[in-house]
């Protein structure tokens, strides 16, 4: 966990535990790495206007969010925003998908890599995004979905935890209980700032940075959703995560509706109401 120490987070608090007992706990020897995971591309040949066929392209943003592949993404389910841009690359450039609906159960993680998702993908996209929190849109998840044309809530989520923190833990007595001394030896008046103790200096440097990524989040979301900056920070929670009819009323989701609800979106059931086809593409080739 010393790792993290002084890392800026946008995730919901109350997953730094689990975080914290994974890393404490963490043995790659024994571990067999998850499965690859894909995503889906469904056919949308039941459409209501027969001549404007296409597929819809299903992303899904989960788990712990981390700028590259690694431990969380590898063994623990999490997505690397590197390869979630590789996703959304090949389907926002394929002819053949009309549609991209991003399915996101996340509690958010590191600040790193996600504001700059999040703008690539207001930027370039060129066909309809749709984000669902299915159960669970926050923090730097809420960040990168924000981006999308529409945001929906499924009934039972959590959507926001606007907000970024860091965690200073001190291991001076733990290291002095079992007998643990280190000597630091550094160059550069503020290397190694934060080590050890917290002075006051080393606190208001690290104030300052959680200050500045936050701004640039709420900015971001603003630009998102095309609301002030002062609605985000005043009215999309102020940090907590809000259920969805709490998000719906504070304009952070644009309706309540499941993933299933939105795939339905625009479409109708062929006569014979047969279910849409569907492919898989392995997403290890894209990698």
């Amino acid at each position: 966990m010393r790792d993290c120490n002084n890392s800026l987070w946008q995730i919901e608090q109350n997953y730094i535990p689990e975080i914290r007992a994974m890393l404490e706990k963490i043995d790659l020897s024994g571990m067999k790495e998850s499965s690859k995971r894909m995503f889906q591309l469904l056919a949308a040949d039941n459409m209501a206007t027969a001549d404007n066929k296409g597929i819809t392209a299903v992303l899904p943003l989960q788990g712990v969010i981390v700028q590259k592949e690694g431990v969380y993404t590898r063994y623990y389910g999490g997505t690397a925003c590197e390869t979630f841009k590789a996703w959304f690359d090949q389907v926002n450039n394929d002819p053949k998908v009309s549609r991209i609906v991003i399915d996101c159960n996340s509690p958010g993680g590191s600040t790193s890599g996600v504001q700059e998702l999040s703008e690539h993908i207001f930027k370039t996209k060129t066909k309809p995004v749709v984000a669902v929190s299915n159960c669970c849109m926050a923090s730097a998840a809420y960040h990168i979905a924000s981006a999308a044309d529409k945001v929906y809530a499924s009934p039972s989520s959590d959507t926001g935890s606007i907000g970024v923190f860091c965690i200073h833990t001190d291991y001076t007595g733990y290291d002095e209980k079992f007998g643990i001394k280190t000597t630091l030896i550094k160059a550069g008046k503020y290397k190694a700032e934060g080590f050890g103790v917290l002075d006051d200096v080393a606190r208001t440097a690290l104030q300052e940075s959680v200050n500045e990524s936050y701004d640039d989040f709420v900015s971001s979301i603003a630009r998102n959703r095309s609301v002030t900056k002062s609605a985000v920070i005043n009215g999309y929670g102020e940090g907590r995560c809000l259920s969805a009819q709490k998000a719906l009323k504070a304009g952070m989701v644009d309706g309540i509706k499941t993933l299933d609800d939105v795939l339905n979106l625009k479409f109708i059931r062929s006569k014979n109401n047969k279910s849409k086809a569907q492919a898989l593409i392995d997403l290890e080739k894209i990698r």
